[in-house]
């Protein structure tokens, strides 16, 4: 039986976006696809991926909206290289100029092309701005692309209503967690992991993981340590993802008076182990849907807090934070109101654990990783049968 040839297209960098696509890739099914990436970037995962899987660097030179007036000829040496590769299907991982190229070669070659939503609209992205308000891109989009995948629910819908995607081109198929390696861990671990950098065990650890963009919310975080410490003085924030003496951060935390309440873990690869650490994961991003590290942290057993400043900022964050089951909202139109209320709830450790196994609980119902796989392959047979 052939192998369907699938093209991922993207980067393999540290990142949201691409560590879904280096996880999809490695829980496909080697015995019906054969994977090859296009990588569009000189930072790449490859010394880690699976052997088995072709990694082909296209331009060392990501593309943007300011320089793709120059950079066209990448859709070239995509479509040469889909041709000589003998590849079926191309997926793209990310929304933006290079998704795009890609999806031109394809329907060059005419093949099907498929598309994951990463995120909910986002008001910072200018790419986001071009392919909603701009009608003639809009068009162009929804002509290349055959399927939309989106990883939840609530983006299901809004892709549909306010990217005007319409249902026949969606596909829904949640997000996955490798529920396996992300378990919850003991109290020793926790212990050890505390005291390895320096926090007194003793203390109500709260948890964020990200980079140190603006869209990734830390400054919201830090606001609310400056609320909780007039309530509970023991409690800490371990910050993973940006390094001790970022400028502005630590501007804020000095600002704030909270030297003494947040610490800053730098770049870890233990995640697992790091997250033991955490008694509550603090998710703070601009419209806060599906993300990675909230799902591992759930699969890890911990509560989550979602903050939100819009009705349809909480209506993204109550897919995965269900407000009195698995987590609470934060209405960040009212931190210190909300901190009372959050200090309070930390209070109660056993209803902070029955909200952390409903985490556990929520992950292996709806976000398995080898059922994403899975759907994604039933996908992809689709799209192959219909090109034959």
């Amino acid at each position: 039986m052939k192998k369907i040839n699938i093209l991922f297209v993207g980067n393999l960098i540290v990142g949201g976006a691409e560590l879904y696509l280096d996880r999809l890739i490695r829980t496909l099914d080697r015995q019906k696809f054969h994977v090859t990436v296009a990588l569009l970037s000189r930072y790449g995962l490859k010394d880690d991926m699976p052997r088995d899987v072709d990694l082909i660097q296209v331009t060392d030179n990501p593309s943007s909206l300011r320089t793709a007036w120059k950079n066209w000829v990448i859709i070239f040496r995509l479509a040469d290289m889909i041709r000589t590769r003998n590849i079926d299907i191309v997926h793209t991982n990310h929304l933006g100029i290079n998704s795009l190229y890609a999806q031109i070669a394809a329907k060059i070659l005419r093949l099907p092309t498929v598309e994951t939503l990463q995120h909910a609209y986002n008001a910072r992205s200018r790419t986001d701005d071009l392919f909603i308000k701009n009608s003639l891109a809009h068009a162009i989009r929804n002509r290349l692309v055959d399927r939309f995948v989106a990883m939840g629910e609530v983006l299901f819908k809004e892709v549909n209503t306010l990217w005007k995607i319409p249902v026949p081109k969606l596909f829904l198929n949640k997000m996955g967690v490798d529920i396996e390696r992300f378990t919850p861990k003991g109290t020793d671990q926790r212990r050890q992991l505390l005291i390895s950098i320096g926090v007194e065990p003793s203390c109500t650890v709260l948890g964020f993981i990200g980079s140190p963009r603006p869209v990734k919310g830390l400054s919201k975080v830090l606001m609310l340590m400056h609320h909780l410490k007039f309530h509970r003085h023991n409690i800490m924030l371990m910050v993973v993802g940006i390094e001790s003496g970022h400028e502005d951060y630590e501007k804020q935390v000095r600002n704030l008076g909270i030297e003494s309440h947040v610490i800053f873990c730098g770049l870890r690869t233990d995640m697992p182990y790091v997250i033991s650490g955490m008694d509550w994961y603090i998710q703070a991003t601009d419209g806060p849907s599906l993300g990675n590290t909230t799902l591992e942290c759930m699969a890890c057993g911990k509560p989550i807090a979602t903050f939100y400043a819009s009705a349809h900022e909480k209506n993204l964050a109550s897919e995965t934070c269900r407000e009195g089951i698995n987590g609470t909202l934060l209405n960040l139109n009212d931190v210190s109101s909300e901190a009372k209320r959050f200090a309070h709830l930390l209070q109660d450790e056993e209803q902070s654990h029955a909200m952390g196994r409903h985490s556990r609980e929520i992950v292996k119902m709806e976000y398995s990783q080898s059922i994403h796989a899975i759907r994604m392959g039933q996908l992809y047979e689709l799209l192959y049968k219909s090109k034959c």
